[in-house]
């Protein structure tokens, strides 16, 4: 691959999660969502949750998209999507290493049934951290994104999903529910 195509993947990237800011801005969990405080956290830890926009720390964003049995799965998801993502990329962060399991959890969300606007984000940058891995090394670890792409089988394959189709418009993939 050249410089060319690795910028382009960047910078592909780079939107994606500009997207997912944008989109997901303001996102909360319900506001009757509770966990278990002695699996999950506090009782001010799972306020944050209900605040957009706050900032999680490293050990509390992983319990949280870890976590199996919250009420709506989804509504936590979109919550910390975006700082999940761009922990996701960052391979020095701690969800790095965890992108097979992130790709489960985003598919117990069941991000596909999202509104439109949102499911569309998250396709996007599925498909950009796809994209980004191909052609920079230093961006894939053994297993990686394979899991959130799958082959359709287990719990984290079809995170892209039968539900979703690819229309090229002008060149450009898009999202299709």
């Amino acid at each position: 691959m050249t410089d060319l195509h690795a910028r382009c993947a960047e910078l592909r990237l780079d939107a994606a999660l500009e997207g997912l800011a944008r989109v997901f801005r303001g996102a909360t969990a319900h506001p009757e969502e509770s966990n278990c405080e002695c699996h999950w956290g506090s009782a001010e830890q799972l306020a944050l949750l209900k605040v957009p926009g706050v900032k999680l720390d490293p050990d509390l964003l992983r319990l949280t998209w870890q976590a199996p049995d919250w009420s709506d799965h989804g509504s936590v998801l979109r919550r910390i999507l975006p700082q999940l993502a761009c922990a996701v990329v960052d391979s020095r962060s701690e969800s790095f290493k965890y992108r097979d399991e992130i790709g489960v959890s985003l598919a117990r969300g069941r991000w596909q049934e999202w509104p439109r606007e949102q499911a569309a984000a998250v396709w996007e940058f599925l498909h950009a951290i796809w994209a980004h891995s191909l052609v920079n090394s230093d961006a894939v670890d053994d297993g990686g994104v394979g899991a959130v792409f799958g082959d359709g089988g287990g719990e984290a394959g079809g995170v892209v999903g039968d539900r979703a189709h690819v229309e090229v418009l002008g060149g450009q993939q898009q999202f299709q529910p």
